[in-house]
């Protein structure tokens, strides 16, 4: 597979770094050096336009129909011409690499997701609807993509996490917690829920009371993410590796390394310039990159881009079939 792993990981980094601290988004990618990435990946582009309402509210981008068919994916593009890829590419040695793994596709009957255990009753002022984020454990979060100003997010901990900050006892469902503010402008809240079981609700932006009037409204109730992204086609024998509701990785099942192979994200606000070949993705335009590693394709939103990584067993059509059959509710990102 070779890096394609480790494309997947910093494409999800490159929107952690502007993620809430104290909840470990992928904490150890982020502080990785990034020359490499910076040679390696290319910048692609699309076109058309994002559709937005009359009334200013910003609508699902739809790259291909809702009732595609589900039978064969669309013809692969056609080869660059080899005379103009030749005067303008030095030749490279055949690569050593093993062949990946083949990455097939199957019709989504249920969209794929991770789930947490609790759910929220009472929302703050200002801050976005709950959604279930992933990556080495899961947690629900209230965060949207560009805003760092209101946040909030839960996990579930075996024991209590080390205080960093100004502490203050405070009861909270029945328990003996503490609030405890740090010089970074975070607020936590912390308390023993059950045995073995303490919950950590970080936040900025979030005044003491509605903080803690958040946590007493928490109830033992499966909440599922994500609604900013919906499939007509997911990787077969795959499951979720690392997702928020702007991206998604997947990982073979009972993978030893667990290492992903293909994934997506959006990214608000993201100019692309326009390399690689041009492919038809549903009723827009991407353009697609490949190389030893793997291949990347960035379609324009308008406003915003959907890139998408795969290990080089998945093929051109599958690719741009997979690519297709994704919506993107911009609203909720």
């Amino acid at each position: 597979m070779g890096h394609i792993g480790d494309e997947l990981r910093q494409l999800m980094a490159d929107r952690a770094d502007a993620a809430p601290t104290g909840v470990g988004l992928l904490a150890a990618t982020k502080h990785r050096s990034r020359r490499r990435l910076v040679r390696r990946r290319v910048a692609v582009a699309g076109l058309a336009g994002l559709a937005v309402a009359a009334s200013g509210t910003t609508l699902p981008v739809v790259l291909g129909a809702l009732d595609q068919p589900t039978g064969p994916p669309p013809a692969a593009p056609a080869a660059p011409n080899t005379s103009a890829s030749t005067a303008t590419r030095p030749s490279s040695p055949p690569s050593t690499r093993p062949p990946a793994a083949p990455i097939h596709f199957t019709p989504a009957t249920t969209q794929p997701t991770v789930t947490f255990p609790y759910s929220p009753t009472f929302v703050p002022p200002g801050v976005p609807k709950a959604s279930v984020f992933r990556t080495s454990s899961d947690r629900l979060i209230h965060r949207r993509q560009l805003d760092d100003s209101h946040w909030i997010s839960v996990e579930l901990l075996q024991s209590r996490p080390a205080a960093s900050g100004t502490t203050q006892a405070v009861q909270v469902r029945g328990h003996a917690g503490t609030v405890e503010t740090s010089g970074d402008g975070v607020t936590a809240l912390v308390w023993p829920e059950k045995p073995g079981v303490w919950l950590c609700i970080s936040s900025v932006g979030v005044s003491r009371t509605d903080l803690v009037r958040y946590a007493n409204g928490l109830r033992e109730l499966q909440l599922s993410g994500t609604e900013a992204l919906h499939f007509t086609l997911v990787p077969e024998g795959m499951v979720v590796h690392e997702t928020l509701h702007w991206n998604m990785t997947w990982a073979r099942a009972g993978s030893p390394d667990n290492e992903p192979e293909i994934g997506v994200v959006v990214n608000l606000g993201a100019v692309a310039s326009h390399d690689g070949t041009q492919v038809p993705v549903g009723n827009r335009v991407g353009y697609l990159v490949a190389n030893d590693d793997g291949k990347q394709l960035i379609v324009d939103l308008g406003g915003a881009t959907l890139e998408v990584l795969a290990s080089n067993g998945c093929s051109d059509a599958d690719l741009l079939a997979f690519a297709a059959g994704i919506t993107v509710d911009l609203a909720d990102i």
